[in-house]
C-alpha cells in the first residue's frame, strides 16, 4: 500500500511554515517601517537650539527651549527691546506657516509658551527678579503681535540670576572670564512645553447633585438662633484694619542703590 498521504500532509506542512515565515518578515518590515517614520518625524519638527535653559516644572515635556541673548535683545539695564532684539524674535515667530504659535493639539495636550527671564548677579536681588520679569513681558508683547491666542497659553517666570547658564567664578579670576560668564547669565530662555490633558472628573458629575439637597435639614431655619442678627458684633466694621492698605510694600520698589544689568 502507497503512503501518498503522507507526502500530501508533508506538503501541506511546508506550505503552511512557508505563510507562516512570510507573515512573520512582514511584520518585522513593517516594525522597522514604524520606528524609521517616528524618528524622521522628530527629526523633521526639531528647531536648531542656541543654547539650552531650566524649565518651569508645570508640563511633562519641553518641546524645544531656545535661549536668546540678553545683550541682543536689550540694551544695558533696559526693559525695552532692541532694534536688532525684535528681528530675531520676528524671524522666530513672525512667519504664520510654521505653526509654532499654533496652540491647537486637538483636545490631547495643551502647549504652553514659557518665557524666562533671566539676569547676571550684579546689583540688589529684588531688582534683578523684577527686571527679569520686565523683560520676559517685553517679549511677550513682541511675540503677541503675531497671534492673538498667545495670551491664553503664556507663562512668564522671572529667575534673577538663580540659575545662571555658566559660574561666575570668583573674585581672583580674570575680569574677561567673569564678564563673559554674566553676559552669558543674562538671557531670555523661550520653552515650548506640552502638558497633557486631564479628565476633569467635576463633568462626570449629576446635574443637581450636590452636598445639600435643597429643602433638606441640613440647613437651618430662616430666624433661629444659628445665625448672629444683623449689625452684630461678629463681623469687623467696614474699613477696619484687618486688610492691608493699598499700595503697601508687599511688591518690590522699583528702582535700586545699584542697577542692574
Amino acid at each position: 500500500m502507497r503512503h501518498r498521504r503522507r507526502a500530501h500532509e508533508s506538503k501541506s506542512h511546508g506550505a503552511l511554515w512557508s505563510i507562516i515565515y512570510i507573515d512573520l518578515m512582514t511584520q518585522i518590515m513593517a516594525f522597522f517601517v514604524i520606528v524609521w517614520s517616528v524618528e524622521h518625524g522628530t527629526r523633521a519638527t526639531q528647531t536648531a537650539v542656541i543654547g539650552t535653559g531650566v524649565g518651569a516644572g508645570i508640563g511633562d515635556q519641553t518641546a524645544r527651549m531656545v535661549d536668546l541673548p540678553g545683550d541682543v535683545l536689550f540694551a544695558s539695564g533696559q526693559t525695552d527691546l532692541a532694534t536688532d532684539g525684535k528681528g530675531i524674535l520676528d524671524r522666530l515667530f513672525g512667519d504664520p506657516t510654521s505653526g509654532v504659535l499654533s496652540f491647537d493639539q486637538g483636545g490631547l495636550a495643551q502647549r504652553k509658551l514659557v518665557i524666562h527671564g533671566h539676569t547676571d548677579d550684579v546689583g540688589i536681588k529684588d531688582a534683578n527678579l523684577q527686571l527679569g520679569y520686565q523683560r520676559a513681558y517685553a517679549v511677550y508683547q513682541e511675540i503677541r503681535r503675531h497671534s492673538k491666542e498667545l495670551p491664553d497659553h503664556v507663562v512668564l517666570c522671572t529667575h534673577a540670576d538663580n540659575t545662571p547658564a555658566l559660574s561666575v567664578p570668583a573674585a581672583p579670576a580674570a575680569r574677561a572670564v567673569i564678564d563673559d560668564a554674566r553676559a552669558k547669565n543674562r538671557r531670555i530662555t523661550i520653552e515650548d512645553l506640552v502638558v497633557a490633558t486631564k479628565p476633569d472628573e467635576s463633568s462626570n458629575a449629576p446635574a443637581g447633585s450636590g452636598s445639600a439637597p435643597v429643602g433638606s435639614g441640613s440647613a437651618p431655619p430662616v430666624g433661629s438662633g444659628s445665625a448672629p442678627p444683623v449689625g452684630s458684633g461678629s463681623a469687623p466694621p467696614a474699613g477696619s484694619g484687618s486688610a492691608p492698605p493699598a499700595g503697601s510694600g508687599s511688591a518690590p520698589p522699583g528702582g535700586s542703590a545699584q542697577e542692574p544689568r
